[in-house]
């Protein structure tokens, strides 16, 4: 994959993201195409992200009655990448300023859509949580607090199901008044004092620095190239450095561990 997702967009593509945006996220297979499809009837534009092969979806939407861009990402297990579509997932967040992200869910597997929640909490920006397919849910037997769940991750929390535009008037009211989460994942020490030694020395950018530490102690190239374009080559080894030490303490790779 090239690096133009996370450095300056070539000429002739698309302008960085804006805050007035709504980004969908979410694991493959859990009808985040029909929930895009839902926010924003059937007018899209298809475009590649620079650099890359994936494709890049966009829509209108309104939100309380303000006219709002929205981004379909593609389908992602972690924002600790290991293909192109989570490396796209991840840039996504780590390079724009948005409105809104929405990260939507299998309600039949609530531990595998926490995965990429509990990341985008840590990220601390606004955020709405929306458990799709919740009618398959409800049809096994599965019944989900949807509000002891938005307590814990500090979020909104919106049972849908896409195909039917079931959720779809509760999905826009919380998306006009998003929230950041709160959630704090206590790691084990080697990380966390890997983390408060990266720290100082990372750059701004979108998402909160302890979740910038966390996806730079995973260790994935691009990143790195991003990070090395924005902290002198001193800061640079310092991290590593902090990275090597902490990998040492665990037998799996870091990006398993978190």
């Amino acid at each position: 994959m090239s690096e133009a997702a996370l450095t300056q967009p070539e000429s002739g593509t698309r302008e960085p993201l804006e805050a007035s945006d709504v980004v969908l996220v979410g694991n493959p297979n859990v009808g985040k195409s029909a929930l895009f499809g839902a926010l924003t009837g059937s007018y899209v534009t298809v475009s590649n992200y620079p650099g890359t092969t994936v494709e890049r979806i966009e829509g209108s939407a309104f939100l309380d009655g303000v006219k709002v861009r929205v981004l379909d990402t593609p389908g992602a297990n972690s924002f600790n990448p290991s293909s192109d579509d989570e490396r796209v997932a991840r840039d996504v967040l780590i390079t724009g300023r948005h409105r809104a992200v929405v990260a939507v869910g299998d309600a039949k597997n609530v531990e595998r859509t926490l995965v990429l929640a509990i990341q985008i909490a840590e990220m601390r920006v606004p955020f709405v949580l929306a458990l799709n397919m919740s009618d398959e849910a409800r049809a096994r037997g599965i019944r989900i607090d949807a509000a002891a769940l938005a307590s814990e991750l500090g979020a909104a929390v919106v049972p849908t199901v896409a195909v039917s535009r079931e959720g779809m008037v509760e999905l826009r009211s919380a998306l006009a008044a998003p929230r950041c989460g709160s959630v704090h994942v206590q790691y084990p020490e080697p990380i966390e004092r890997a983390l408060a030694e990266l720290l100082p020395r990372l750059p701004d950018c979108s998402v909160s620095p302890r979740a910038l530490g966390l996806l730079v102690l995973a260790g994935e190239e691009s990143l790195d190239t991003w990070l090395r374009a924005r902290i002198s080559p001193a800061a640079m080894q310092a991290v590593e450095g902090s990275r090597a030490r902490a990998r040492s303490s665990f037998a799996q790779p870091l990006s398993f561990v978190l």
